[in-house]
């Protein structure tokens, strides 16, 4: 009789241990909000090298803790979604490309029991863009009606209206649909803040197909190694011109 009440005090133990982890980790998120909080709810970005350029020497756009610049001139930003922040970005002016998306983060009902299952759904937009001519002193903002709740947000990103508006409250340019871009190979300098990224539609001419040549095998040639295209970029465009079977023996490679 006495090794059932061993196996049952043991039981115990182990429920009183998950409990207590359980606490622990909602803890120390509220501690976290908690910090984050504390260090404000702003952060001001500077985007090109350089000296620190005065407010009347740059431009700045001012994107809610929703909205996430992912892109300027081609250049990749630093992900803040999960700080929750909003941010402004110091940019030198010019005409620039903006490249971003609206990204929510809601929490789900827990379905199980698995302490590393996870227990949030982002709801976000594809890549939208706008090319701005910026000008120095003024700030943009990204103007849109923010989804109360989690339904609302899935509507929204169906089609996504979302605007760059400047200190009057006018809208400039309203978000169309990502194009990649082909860029210089740093970011913009404050001694030459006139200067713009170089920026172009990547649009490779393909070449005629051959007898027992692929559309890829011409993309590849079309896409010569010093056109300043990232890797990256030229994968999405041979991935495009692929056709199913390319796709299907490439998958077949990537994964064996």
């Amino acid at each position: 009789m006495k090794a059932p009440k061993a196996s049952y005090e043991i039981k115990v133990k182990e429920d009183d241990m998950k409990v207590i982890w359980s606490w622990l980790r909602s803890s120390l998120v509220v501690a976290l909000a908690i910090a984050i909080s504390a260090c404000g709810t702003t952060r001001a970005i500077k985007t090109y090298d350089g000296q620190t350029l005065g407010d009347g020497q740059v431009a700045k756009v001012m994107a809610p803790a929703e909205i996430e610049l992912l892109e300027i001139d081609g250049v990749s930003q630093k992900n803040f979604l999960l700080e929750n922040i909003d941010l402004t970005y110091d940019i030198l002016p010019g005409q620039r490309t903006l490249v971003y998306r609206y990204a929510s983060i809601w929490a789900k009902p827990r379905q199980s029991d698995d302490g590393n299952a996870e227990h949030v759904d982002t709801v976000a937009t594809d890549r939208l863009q706008v090319t701005v001519d910026m000008k120095p002193g003024q700030v943009y903002t990204f103007s849109y009606d923010k989804p109360d709740n989690k339904r609302e947000a899935a509507v929204f990103v169906r089609n996504p209206k979302i605007a760059l508006v400047d200190s009057a409250n006018r809208t400039i340019a309203v978000g169309g649909a990502y194009q990649p871009v082909v860029v210089a190979a740093t970011q913009p300098s404050a001694t030459q803040p006139s200067a713009t990224a170089t920026a172009a539609t990547v649009s490779p001419s393909v070449a005629a197909v051959q007898p027992g040549q692929s559309a890829v095998q011409n993309n590849v040639s079309a896409l010569p190694s010093d056109a300043g295209i990232s890797r990256i970029e030229a994968l999405k465009v041979l991935w495009e011109k692929a056709s199913a079977e390319e796709k299907k023996q490439f998958l077949h490679w990537a994964f064996k």
